[in-house]
């Protein structure tokens, strides 16, 4: 028999209990937009919730088949489970949101999924300084703030390599990566027209997956997509090229980095 019940708002405790007796549970906080899971009534639209991998992580309303009228607004939330984090929402398959909680409008049968990983790199905001990073030339690199800095000036003719790496580790093959990085650069106002480089390039196990000229973009926040990552250890590399060609004075470059992170999933 089916039953079709409307919850009134509050905080809600979920237990789940398999064959073999093993219990789990979460607490959710319901919002009273939608309705309990239940198949979709005549003239009402699909919206079935997912929360991928399973055991990863939930929704707030829980994952499930929904009726909704279409031009029903419906905000969901996801819910990371364990050491796991979210990472991003598929919307009929497709990229929506990176947020963890969104609103969408349910027009017609929707399939939307959160999609969670785990976090490979380790204080990748830098609260606690450089540790578990390793980098060179070490006089350049230095934290403040929960930001990575590097500070090289240089003169005629001068250039430098300067680079940030970490080892991470992962324990299953990942149908996606997501690798994200900030980063803020300054140029001395004196250099402008005498330097010939300043990049920023990024490599996992030696092979570049992005780069950026610092001379054109100064500031930004990356975002890079890696598929099909083997088991085993990566290595995560930032590397900074900066070069100058004439002038009579010492040019000051500093390059500042935050909020790197590097979140895997397994194919779904």
């Amino acid at each position: 028999a089916e039953a079709r019940v409307t919850l009134p708002p509050g905080a809600y405790r979920v237990k789940l209990v398999t064959a073999s007796g093993v219990e789990a549970s979460t607490l959710l906080n319901w919002a009273g937009r939608v309705e309990a899971p239940s198949a979709p009534q005549e003239g009402e639209a699909l919206l079935r919730i997912a929360a991928k991998p399973e055991g990863w992580g939930t929704t707030d309303p829980p994952p499930g088949d929904y009726g909704v009228p279409p031009g029903q607004k419906v905000v969901v939330s996801a819910i990371p489970l364990g050491d796991s984090v979210f990472m991003v929402w598929l919307l009929n398959g497709a990229f929506y949101s990176s947020s963890s909680r969104v609103e969408i409008t349910v027009e017609r049968d929707t399939e939307l999924a959160a999609i969670f990983a785990k976090e490979l790199v380790k204080n990748g905001d830098f609260s606690s300084g450089l540790l578990g990073w390793e980098y060179g030339p070490q006089w350049a690199w230095s934290a403040a703030g929960g930001k990575a800095e590097l500070q090289v000036s240089l003169g005629k003719g001068e250039s430098l390599t300067a680079w940030i790496q970490q080892e991470v580790k992962l324990d299953f093959a990942a149908g996606i990566a997501n690798l994200t990085l900030r980063y803020d650069s300054l140029r001395d106002p004196l250099g402008k027209g005498l330097v010939d480089k300043f990049l920023l390039k990024v490599l996992v196990d030696g092979s570049e997956v992005r780069s950026v000229d610092l001379l054109n973009t100064s500031s930004g926040f990356e975002k890079i997509l890696l598929r099909d990552l083997a088991p085993g250890t990566h290595t995560l590399k930032i590397l900074i090229e900066v070069a100058r060609a004439g002038g009579a004075v010492s040019v000051q470059f500093t390059v500042t980095l935050d909020d790197v992170s590097l979140k895997a999933t397994p194919p779904f």
